[in-house]
């Protein structure tokens, strides 16, 4: 809870009264206070409305509340920080590794292609290379595979449904225009590729 200040004209008892008050919590009342304190409650009456206790507390709890969420938004932009910091260190790794990999592999065909090529392997260079060109495109952020979806068996996707369309054509001067232009470009090029004829 945030440390109260007293206000001006306060006296230090209806300050304590009111830091007692408000360490009650929910549940407070200036009968519970009355009795904790061994006075009545309409002794305290004076004190809460001439210090304004209840606003003190709403701002008080809008205080807390604001702290709270500034400590919380503190602690989440620390710990971006510290993945962002993680994550950099694997890329530089991965990046280290993957040209490490890469000069291998490339030492390694440079052997096959002397007379030092014992003790190598076409396929470790080739591993090798993939690795590096791996490592690499992650410290890079760049995409390390190609997918491809299929159907059954690595069959062509069938739609289960046969599909409901319906074509709408609308024809203007400028879209009967465009289809005598095409159509001359294709009497020219008949050879064309995207000629459809």
């Amino acid at each position: 809870m945030t440390s109260p200040t007293p206000l001006p004209g306060e006296s230090v008892k209806a300050f304590a009264a009111f830091k007692r008050y408000l360490g009650m919590g929910e549940k407070r009342s200036l009968a519970k206070l009355g009795r904790l304190l061994g006075v009545s409650r309409q002794a305290l009456e004076p004190w809460s409305v001439k210090f304004k206790w209840q606003d003190r507390i709403k701002a008080a709890l809008v205080q807390d509340a604001e702290d709270e969420c500034a400590a919380e938004q503190r602690a989440k932009l620390e710990r971006a920080r510290e993945i962002e910091r993680r994550r950099q260190q694997v890329q530089d790794t991965a990046w280290t590794t993957g040209q490490q990999a890469i000069r291998m592999a490339r030492n390694i065909l440079r052997k096959i292609r002397g007379d030092d090529y014992k003790d190598t392997r076409v396929g470790d260079a080739a591993r090798l290379m993939q690795v590096g060109d791996t490592l690499c495109r992650l410290a890079t952020d760049m995409a390390t595979a190609r997918g491809e979806i299929t159907g059954k068996n690595g069959q062509p996707l069938a739609p289960a449904i046969a599909p409901n369309l319906q074509i709408v054509i609308q024809e203007d001067d400028v879209s009967r225009r465009a289809k005598e232009l095409e159509a001359e470009f294709f009497r020219r090029n008949p050879n064309h590729r995207c000629n459809g004829n």
